[in-house]
């Protein structure tokens, strides 16, 4: 009897390696695909978040140059002192301390040298503040794309899965084989 279940086993033998090389493979496979898919995922989660990061930018760039826009308007048009001490309580957005009463023939109470500089300081604070902060923002968040190019490299950059190499393994010997058997038949 115990010969009857040697005979037995041995004679299955094949077909109980056949079916564990079958489940290896099958589990190796599942597990590549799932991080195949995995990897997908990372990609496109990747490029949306770069393309909303991209749009943020653009975004907050046209608001910047909008809240700006009339501001630079009155740096230029302003060339006369009246002009400036007029225009300074429109570029502050708050009243002056104290009122300038710019007088019947057209001089005013402050010294002239002071005006027009004080009132170039105060624009230029206005106008460099809201960019300042644009600029520190889109840099962020180009630091933020820069991330997510990196982490969608590396899904890509990920090395082939194992059966992957055996198959372009095999593949490169198969090419082998064959031309070496077209070789030997034409000698």
């Amino acid at each position: 009897m115990t010969i009857d279940i040697q005979k037995f086993i041995l004679s299955h033998l094949i077909w109980i390696g056949i079916a564990i090389a079958a489940g290896i493979g099958f589990y190796s496979w599942k597990g590549e695909h799932d991080a195949r898919l995995l990897a997908g995922q990372e990609q496109k989660l990747a490029e949306a978040q770069v393309k909303t990061l991209q749009q943020q930018i653009a975004d907050r760039d046209k608001q910047t140059a909008a809240a700006v826009a009339p501001i630079i308007k009155i740096i230029h048009d302003v060339q006369t002192v009246p002009q400036a001490v007029a225009a300074l309580p429109q570029v502050v957005n708050t009243p002056l301390p104290e009122p300038v009463v710019v007088q019947p023939n057209n001089s005013v109470l402050i010294p002239e040298p002071d005006v027009i500089p004080l009132f170039q300081q105060v624009a230029d604070d206005k106008v460099c503040r809201p960019q300042l902060d644009t600029a520190t923002k889109d840099l962020a968040d180009t630091k933020g794309i820069v991330v997510q190019k990196d982490a969608e490299i590396t899904a890509l950059k990920k090395k082939p899965s194992f059966w992957k190499r055996v198959t372009g393994t095999a593949k490169a010997i198969g090419v082998g084989i064959g031309i070496g058997v077209m070789l030997g038949t034409k000698l």
